[in-house]
């Protein structure tokens, strides 16, 4: 069997067997009680599951009303302690990527799909740089260009 095959079905089923049996926590209650799948989520809460790159999850529960800004600003002070290798210096540097985008600040989580009674799975980006303000792009293109007059 080569790489590109996919697994028999026994071997699947194996496979999401294992994956279904690790526990997750949850930070916004703060406790190590494994969160099943069968687990109801309130109406007035969408569960969000944070997924930074190297794989690691952690679970968080906001209301829908909560702005984008808001949740980054819990998640630095509630920074989980197995992600404390990881952890931004600033709000600045953690970015949301839900649906292959990147999530407004302003914006508020039930204006992005977000809704209470669901859970989703948002990528966590931590960037280590700070995004440049136009202004400063416009400057370096500026320079970049050619000053030079040619006259024939």
């Amino acid at each position: 069997m080569t790489e590109n095959e996919p697994l028999p079905m026994t071997e699947r089923e194996t496979f999401t067997t294992l994956n279904e049996s690790i526990p997750r926590t949850s930070s916004s209650t703060h406790d190590s009680a494994s969160l099943s799948g069968d687990e109801e989520i309130p109406l007035d809460k969408a569960r969000l599951t944070m997924l930074l790159v190297s794989g690691k999850r952690q679970v968080f529960d906001f209301d829908p009303s909560t702005t984008i800004d808001a949740v980054k600003s819990y998640i630095l002070e509630h920074w989980p302690q197995d992600w404390a290798d990881r952890q931004p210096p600033s709000l600045k540097n953690i970015e949301f990527v839900y649906l292959g985008k990147f999530l407004d600040n302003n914006s508020k989580l039930k204006d992005n799909g977000l809704v209470g009674g669901h859970s989703t799975i948002i990528h966590l980006v931590i960037r280590q740089y700070i995004k440049k303000m136009d202004d400063d792009r416009k400057s370096v293109e500026s320079t970049l260009r050619c000053k030079c007059c040619v006259i024939l």
